[in-house]
C-alpha cells in the first residue's frame, strides 16, 4: 500500500485577474510526495502537511489534477480536490495559526487521512472509494 506526504493549502490566495477558480483556497491540494519527503521551511509556512494512505502514484495524480472540460475547451479550476475546512477542524487544526503564513504550524503531519477524505468541488461530494482511477470522468 503506498503513502504520502501531500500538500494541503494553507490560506486563500489572491489571484491577480480576479477569475476566483483559478486561485488556490484554504484545504485544495496543491501537491504530493513520497512518504518521507522533506518540505522547505517555506513549504512549511504555506501548506499544511499531511499523509495520505493507499492510493496508487496515478490515483494521487488524479486529486492534484485542475478540472479539464474539453467542450469548454481547457481548465476549468486550477484545483479540484480539497480537504474541506470542517474534516481539519475534527483533526484538531486551529484555522487561524493553520492560515498564519509567517509561522510554521504543521498540526496533521504526523496523521494518515484516507483519499475519500477529499472533497471534490466539481461533484459537491467527497471522492467515493469506488472512484478509483476515474477520478477525473470529465477529462477528454
Amino acid at each position: 500500500m503506498a503513502r504520502w506526504s501531500v500538500a494541503i493549502m494553507g490560506h486563500d490566495k489572491n489571484n491577480p485577474d480576479g477569475r476566483d477558480e483559478f486561485r488556490a483556497q484554504f484545504g485544495d491540494i496543491i501537491a504530493f510526495k513520497p512518504e518521507g519527503h522533506q518540505w522547505s521551511e517555506k513549504e512549511r509556512k504555506l501548506f499544511l502537511i499531511v499523509q495520505v494512505d493507499g492510493p496508487t502514484a496515478s490515483q494521487m495524480a488524479a486529486l492534484a489534477e485542475p478540472y479539464y472540460d474539453a467542450q469548454k475547451a481547457g481548465i476549468q479550476r486550477k484545483r479540484r480536490f480539497a480537504l474541506p475546512e470542517a474534516t481539519m477542524k475534527n483533526l484538531g487544526v486551529d484555522i487561524s495559526k493553520a492560515k498564519d503564513t509567517g509561522v510554521v504550524y504543521q498540526p496533521l503531519e504526523s496523521t494518515y487521512v484516507w483519499k475519500e477524505d477529499f472533497f471534490d468541488k466539481m461533484t459537491s461530494r467527497n471522492v467515493a472509494g469506488t472512484d478509483g482511477l476515474n477520478l477525473i470522468k470529465d477529462r477528454a
